[in-house]
């Protein structure tokens, strides 16, 4: 499974610039840096057992970004 990321919102003339963290649980799964790009995949790892799982995804600025921190939550669901 993959988790897609967008960053919404702009700020005019600026690129998005920082750190995408994943976690399922409290369990930190997937890092990205960000350089511009406002969509792009994480793979979530294979051996999620069957059952709810929390992911949260959490953008990170870079510090003096014209963006803010953002956190989004959801609930995922595995099936075997």
């Amino acid at each position: 499974a993959k988790v897609r990321v967008r960053l919404k919102g702009t700020v005019s003339g600026v690129a998005p610039a920082g750190k995408v963290v994943v976690k399922v649980g409290r369990k930190v799964v997937g890092r990205r840096t960000v350089t511009g790009k406002r969509t792009f995949a994480l793979a979530l790892p294979r051996k999620l057992k069957p059952g709810r799982h929390r992911v949260v995804v959490t953008y990170v600025p870079t510090q003096g970004s014209a963006y803010a921190r953002t956190t989004a939550k959801v609930t995922l669901r595995v099936r075997r």
